[in-house]
């Protein structure tokens, strides 16, 4: 365990610029906050760093992992919340293309969601944590939809980004890919729609759930088998996609 009690650290300078999406990317690494996150990644390969302010948690640690003892100054430094808890790792990005459901693929039963063009970072941590809870087996983005490495996606996923398959893809591309294996595409739209709980679906099925505004692109809802609508009272035009896409995920896997 090393010491560290400067902001101009370059450790924590370094760890800083994680923040910026473009550094992100170059270096492959990702900020975690807070105790759970940073325990969710410990069950994987991919935690690098851990910072505290709490010695006692860090010497639990063991030698595993490279640990630094900061002050709270370098750690609201390093968080984006206005509260900041008392523990930032640093992790590795994992693998997001196409080849991480390779194995899903093969199987006799299995679903997926896809989204297009999701722009949110809290409503996409929100349905990766959703469809990992409700034992979907992957999920495939476009690739406009926002940066799972988002801090808000990674917090609104309580750690599910480690626990299923998260693929960018084209999705004019991988939904061919996936008719060929057997996929039923289910897309979500009111036009030419059926009622969601009158949908039955195949062993090998993909739901589809679109940007916040806009819905699905009409390229892309070309390619579906069929479309949902969730049935709606009291003069109620729509749903956050969040709140929708949760309802579609529960009900298609009942």
């Amino acid at each position: 365990m090393r010491i560290i009690s400067s902001v101009q650290n370059d450790n924590v300078k370094y760890c800083e610029k994680l923040k910026d999406k473009t550094f992100r990317r170059k270096e492959q690494k990702f900020i975690l906050e807070g105790k759970h996150l940073v325990e969710e990644a410990l069950k994987t390969d991919l935690i690098e760093i851990i910072m505290s302010t709490d010695e006692e948690y860090l010497k639990s640690l063991g030698d595993d992992v490279e640990t630094f003892l900061v002050t709270s100054t370098i750690i609201a430094k390093l968080s984006n919340t206005k509260n900041p808890q008392n523990v930032i790792g640093i992790a590795r990005m994992f693998t997001n293309d196409l080849r991480v459901i390779k194995n899903v693929v093969k199987e006799e039963k299995s679903s997926l969601v896809m989204f297009d063009e999701i722009n949110d970072p809290g409503n996409l941590g929100t349905l990766i944590r959703t469809s990992a809870a409700l034992g979907y087996d992957g999920i495939i983005l476009s690739k406009n939809s926002c940066d799972i490495y988002n801090d808000k996606t990674v917090r609104a996923s309580q750690g599910s980004i480690f626990k299923t398959k998260i693929a960018y893809a084209n999705l004019s591309e991988a939904i061919p890919y996936l008719k060929e294996k057997g996929y039923q595409l289910i897309g979500t739209s009111l036009k030419n729609s059926s009622k969601l709980e009158e949908v039955k679906t195949s062993d090998k099925f993909v739901l589809c759930l679109g940007n916040e505004a806009r819905g699905i692109s009409e390229e892309v809802l070309n390619l579906m088998d069929q479309n949902v609508k969730i049935t709606m009272h009291n003069d109620v035009e729509s749903l956050n996609v969040m709140v929708a896409g949760s309802i579609i995920m529960y009900e298609l896997k009942k």
